[in-house]
Parts: structure tokens; sequence; C-alpha cells
């Protein structure tokens, strides 16, 4: 999302006592993914390069056992964006 947005999320996150971090687009998320065993992901489901979908998509497909990192898409659309999410 815009840089404003992601600033203030990640200084919700901070002040609730969580470390954070931010990845401009999809592909970047991934970098960070494989850089960092995350406890939780934020996605934006409508990041460039690689949207949300197409982003959690690629981290399932790499995930191997019983062990997924918990993905909470994010949306500033409507209803039909959850469907988007749940596919993913």
């Amino acid at each position: 999302d815009n840089h404003t947005i992601q600033q203030q999320m990640r200084k919700i996150l901070i002040n609730s006592g969580y470390l954070a971090d931010i990845a401009g687009n999809g592909k970047e998320a991934l970098e960070c993914i494989e850089r960092v065993q995350y406890d939780l992901c934020l996605m934006d489901m409508f990041m460039p390069v690689l949207d949300g979908q197409q982003t959690t998509r690629q981290i399932r497909a790499y995930e191997t056992g019983d062990e997924h990192l918990p993905i909470i898409g994010i949306s500033a659309g409507n209803a039909a964006d959850r469907n988007l999410c749940l596919e993913a």
C-alpha cells in the first residue's frame, strides 16, 4: 500500500510489542520470507510486481511439512476481495 499506511501499520505493530518488516511489493515479500522466519504475514492483496494472491501462492508452494506461515490478507477494497484472499 502507500508508504504512509505502511508506516502507520508498522508503528501500531511495534507499539504493540511486535517486530515488523515492510516489503514494498510481492517480490520483496518473498525475499524477506526467504531470509527471516516470521510468525505472521500481513499481505496487501493489491501490491505491485506480484499481487498478494500470487505471492501467497508462491509462499504456499515452497512450504513443506505441517508448518505454514499464517497469512492475513489486507485490502481497502470490498467484500469481493475476501474471496481473493481465501482462494490464495
